[in-house]
């Protein structure tokens, strides 16, 4: 019997640059799909009040479009070996995949944002309250996603429990990452074909901490107009106008959300050790002496 293993996408990594597309564009479509129908099903539990349904069910949605972002990156970026490696562990890693949908929900000015803005959300642990030290509290992300899905018995600070989950706080469910990717179906972007355009406009592309966002528009629209121009040639003209408009409506997502690649940057989590964490609270709280007692201190 043969051994059946999944979590294989490193099996394309050392594909030549085409097949590696037309996996890359196989993924995308089915990934595409996918996304459709769980949103459909996140709006009809809103719909129906059943808010804790809708975001624990949101969480997959939401990761399962990260992983569209992901093929694209590696589709658009030539990587070396060392990237794609870390590209497909990211596909398979939820606080990678939760950054993927933080980053491409706002729109940053230029990619030295989003560099600043990724690291900030890597820490295991951070510390917050009144003086800025009080609490500890684990990553954002992570404590996001688990609250969505689980109910648990946590220590919240040294001593204190208490069960979390399902506070509706939390419970979120649209995410623009969702908006961006269904777009991107609807632009003709999750196809082989999609995958090759994408793939030829960024080829020979370099950016830096100080490039703006304005390349990315630029490059965005390039990908649409490709797309648009061959997609329409398949059209019945009777359709032509509906075909026009639904294209437009979608490009404008796509060009106003989908940024720089990130699969360079380390999307990992960075664990925090205790020591760390209480030499922080202590330097943070004669900080906050200092400031708030002046001389008296």
């Amino acid at each position: 019997m043969s051994d059946v293993r999944p979590r294989r996408l490193s099996a394309i990594v050392n594909m030549n640059g085409p097949d590696r597309l037309n996996v890359i564009g196989e993924g995308l479509a089915l990934l595409g799909e996918r996304v459709v129908t769980l949103a459909e099903s996140v709006e009809r539990l809103e719909q129906s009040k059943e808010i804790s349904g809708a975001a624990a069910l949101n969480v997959i949605c939401t990761e399962e479009a990260a992983k569209v972002l992901i093929l694209l990156d590696m589709a658009r970026i030539p990587h070396p070996q060392a990237v794609l490696n870390a590209a497909c562990g990211y596909f398979y890693d939820h606080l990678a995949r939760s950054i993927y949908a933080r980053v491409h929900s706002g729109n940053p000015d230029h990619f030295g944002e989003i560099i600043r803005y990724v690291e900030s959300m890597r820490a295991s642990h951070y510390l917050d309250g009144p003086t800025g030290a009080d609490w500890i509290f684990r990553n954002d992300l992570q404590r996001e996603r688990d609250t969505a899905l689980y109910v648990d018995y946590e220590e919240l600070e040294p001593g204190k429990f208490s069960w979390t989950g399902g506070h509706l706080e939390y419970l979120t469910a649209h995410q623009p990452i969702t908006d961006l990717v269904l777009a991107m179906k609807a632009s003709g972007m999750l196809t082989k074909a999609g995958a090759t355009v994408v793939s030829d406009t960024w080829k020979g592309r370099k950016f830096e901490a100080s490039t703006r966002w304005e390349v990315c528009r630029d490059l965005n629209g390039t990908i649409l107009n490709k797309l648009f121009a061959d997609d329409q040639q398949t059209v019945d003209p009777a359709d032509l106008d509906h075909f026009r408009a639904a294209r437009l409506a979608a490009g404008k997502i796509v060009t106003r959300q989908w940024t720089f690649p990130l699969l360079h940057l380390d999307l990992t989590i960075e664990n925090i050790t205790k020591e760390e964490i209480e030499k922080a609270q202590a330097d943070s709280y004669e900080k906050w002496l200092r400031e708030e007692l002046g001389p008296l201190y």
